[in-house]
């Protein structure tokens, strides 16, 4: 395999750079590794790239070095690029080492110019992860994985991989003892350490000491911590060293490694210190805390007000060996080798093209991300807010990739279309994934389109690989026109489960607590045609019901909203906009769910997403004479006449089923709700989706 590693600077101390350094050395072993950076620490087997860079500031550094090293891997071929992060415009594989947006958040007094640099970065890395949609992302923590999500909306694919440590450099062993007698430290008094950029709590630590002695060493001006060492009346038991190399030697004459920092993605240091047998305080903001068992191989600092005597139980603790037994287990062989399984997902050769014509950040894109989480694969951004754009970026994509496979998730025509012209020009093979019936969809919208696009739909069957259908029905239907390949993967909502917040819900909501509730959650979307939109049924059902303990909760937001609003009943709740996280709470406020689905070419043939949702909440349901009420029905479903929930005969018989409907049915329903269902269970999809993909490619 041939690599790029890309990094400003190229050396063994240092979180991104060691962390290269380390990989370099490891992979050029078996493959051909090419570094590019602006210095270097050249080592044999590696072949270095000199990348111009403005090093008059950070800022200036980080802009041209992303500038040239971009303009560089032009004209060079990888099976693997690897960034560590704003190093260049479209990597294969990104480790986050950070989150500045998380950073800056940790430092609310710093200098407006760090506030202004920290501004500026979390632009940049905003945009990165916003690209990122094709890009294997390796967080070096699960904190920085949240908070790729929390601080950029990335929803892509993570893999944790923390950091490594040489157990070898850095053991019990290894380093000084003559370090107290240096800095005449008495017998018998603890010695605590800091290593790392002082703004990681040096200030905290200063202020804690009450007793023993304390080490900073580290790069960062040391007058402002000397002076508060000096105001506290401690500036003899504090004392400040400049980073080194071989830092180890500080660890075998020191008593305890401290770092109360404020925000810290992981913390080598932390490792290192373990690894040589050294008890740590470590703050519950690092992301070094995840291995650490408190109390047994270190100690987390969760109250800084409780930081004094922390340090004063660590001191007296013997968790050195535990804590030596940890980092044995971080080793950075294990970091290479997890880091290569990330890379042969990644590498350009023979690897998988997917994307969701919904849009690459929606639960389409998801769910297609998570069917094939086992294969090669690269997504595309496709933005559903710009097809047309998409739909060249995507034919240009395929064009100069050639992917082995391209599997499309929906069937719109702006990915559909690229696919057709591909598969005659170059014969692209392509897989797609569907949960709608094109031409009765299209024909319930617009009737004039309607055969149009059933001729699209038969050629996109017919010239594809394979076709992965949400329901067995759909399935048949692609078999029908031509597709030489098929299977079922019942399509399901990204957030299922049970909430336990419904009595709260309904409290939120001024709903009694013997009140019947019936309720539906889902995209408000208008359709004029049939002027009917999710949530209609019940609205329109509370004009035939008297009922007075019962309320229709409607969740959910879109253009029906303000036709909903038209019915003036004190017992219709429309909720608006709640979050997918927050949906399994407002599930557990309901007693029975409405699945409106119309028995035709569009409502028979689908496996509606909210259906997996209701059954992992337990809720019992109301629908139509559809064939999954009869496929899937164990006894949970209520089935209502007429062929679509817009027409009265179905409202009406909603109405009266609702008027008669008892506590004990509604409790005798809900105990036949099964508490797994097969269709919708995600590791045995993975694995058929698996195997039927590479049934494809080896054919």
């Amino acid at each position: 395999m041939k690599i790029a590693l890309l990094v400003h600077d190229h050396h063994r101390s240092g979180g991104h750079s060691r962390y290269v350094a380390e990989l370099a050395t490891r992979f050029a072993r078996e493959h051909e590794v090419h570094v590019f950076a602006n210095t270097f620490l050249r080592e044999p087997g590696i072949e270095f790239h000199h990348v111009p860079a403005n090093r008059s500031n950070a800022l200036a550094l980080i802009l041209t070095f992303r500038h040239n090293c971009a303009r560089m891997l032009r004209d060079l071929q990888f099976d693997v690029v690897h960034d560590q992060g704003l190093c260049t415009v479209a990597p294969d594989v990104l480790t986050a080492h950070i989150s500045n947006r998380a950073w800056s958040r940790s430092r609310p007094g710093a200098p407006w110019k760090e506030k202004l640099f920290g501004f500026a970065i979390g632009w940049l890395e905003h945009l990165q992860y916003k690209r990122a949609g094709n890009v294997q992302v390796i967080a070096v923590a699960d904190r920085v994985r949240r908070d790729l999500a929390s601080d950029y909306g990335f929803r892509g694919p993570v893999t944790v991989i923390h950091h490594g440590v040489d157990t070898e450099k850095f053991s019990p062993a290894n380093g000084s003892a003559l370090l107290r007698s240096e800095l005449a430290v008495p017998a018998g008094v603890p010695l605590f350490l800091f290593v790392g950029d002082f703004r990681k709590g040096a200030e905290a630590c200063i202020r804690a000491l009450e007793a023993g002695h304390l080490l900073c060493v580290g790069g960062t001006p040391p007058e402002p911590y000397r002076e508060l060492a000096q105001e506290l009346g401690r500036a003899d038991r504090v004392h400040f060293r400049s980073p080194t190399d071989t830092v180890e030697q500080y660890y075998a004459g020191a008593d305890v490694l401290l770092l109360p920092t404020p925000y810290d993605a992981f913390g080598m240091v932390v490792l290192e210190a373990m690894a040589a047998g050294l008890p740590v305080i470590v703050s519950a903001n690092a992301g070094s805390s995840e291995f650490i068992d408190d109390g047994r191989n270190g100690f987390i600092l969760r109250n800084e007000a409780n930081f004094s005597a922390l340090m004063h139980q660590a001191a007296q603790s013997e968790v050195g060996a535990a804590a030596r037994a940890t980092a044995l287990e971080h080793s950075w062989d294990r970091v290479a080798s997890e880091t290569m399984a990330v890379y042969r997902k990644a590498s350009r050769a023979d690897r998988i093209l997917t994307f969701a014509t919904q849009g690459f950040r929606g639960n389409d894109a998801a769910r297609l991300c998570t069917l094939v989480q086992h294969l090669n694969t690269a997504q595309f951004p496709f933005d559903a807010g710009n097809k047309r754009a998409s739909a060249s970026a995507l034919f240009r994509t395929l064009l100069a990739d050639r992917p082995k496979l391209a599997i499309m998730e929906g069937t719109g025509i702006a990915g559909g279309l690229p696919l057709l012209v591909a598969r005659l020009m170059f014969g692209q093979r392509y897989v797609v994934s569907s949960g709608d019936a094109v031409e009765p969809f299209v024909s319930q919208k617009q009737p004039l389109l309607g055969p149009f696009f059933g001729i699209y739909e038969r050629l996109l069957y017919r010239w594809a690989a394979g076709f992965i259908a949400w329901s067995p029905y759909l399935t048949g239907r692609a078999l029908t026109f031509g597709v030489p390949r098929a299977m079922t993967a019942a399509g399901w909502a990204p957030q299922t489960g049970r909430g336990d917040r419904g009595p709260e819900i309904r409290r939120e909501l001024n709903i009694p607590a013997d009140c019947l509730v019936v309720g539906i959650a889902g995209s408000l979307a208008w359709t004029p045609r049939v002027r009917y939109c999710y949530g209609c049924e019940l609205v329109r059902a509370a004009a035939f019901t008297s009922r007075q303990d019962i309320r229709f909760l409607v969740v959910g937001e879109g253009s029906g909203r303000a036709e909903l609003e038209r019915f003036p009943d004190p017992r219709i709740i429309l909720t608006g906009f709640v979050s997918r996280e927050s949906l399994p709470d407002y599930f557990a406020a309901m007693d029975v769910a409405s699945l409106p689905q119309s028995c035709d070419g569009v409502g028979s043939f689908r496996y509606t997403t909210k259906l997996s949702e209701y059954l992992a909440a337990g809720l019992p349901v109301i629908t139509g004479q559809i064939p999954a009420a009869y496929d899937l029905d164990s006894g949970w479903a209520w089935r209502l006449p007429g062929n679509a929930p817009w027409e009265d005969r179905y409202v009406r018989a909603l109405a009266r089923l609702l008027d008669g409907l008892t506590s004990a049915q509604i409790a005798q329903r809900r105990s036949r709700v099964p508490a797994a269902s097969p269709e919708f269970d995600r590791e045995a999809q993975v694995r058929r989706v698996t195997d039927f993909l590479n049934d494809i490619l080896a054919s």
